[in-house]
């Protein structure tokens, strides 16, 4: 079996794909804000697919819509917004 996972580059991520990769093939999918912050988490990822074996990494970058959420949005929405923007991804 096949899954998807989002990789952030923080602790959870990396952790959640060590567990799940002993029962499922699996991709990363990195969101990068870049240059809406540094590249660092970007980074971070690309290590970490290679050190988790990773099949793929897909690294998007949606930092003009992320940009957009935190000048247009009410602060209490931000993280439900910002989900619903990485779950419509095409």
């Amino acid at each position: 079996m096949k899954a998807l996972a989002l990789l952030s580059g923080g602790f959870d991520s990396p952790v959640a794909i060590y567990l799940m990769k002993k029962q499922l093939e699996i991709d990363a999918l990195h969101f990068s804000l870049e240059p809406f912050t540094n590249n660092t988490p970007e980074k971070k990822s690309i290590e970490l697919a290679k050190k988790l074996g990773a099949r793929n990494l897909y690294v998007i970058n949606n930092s003009k819509e992320h940009e957009e959420i935190v000048n247009k949005c009410d602060h209490k929405y931000y993280y439900i917004i910002s989900r619903r923007l990485m779950y419509n991804v095409d």
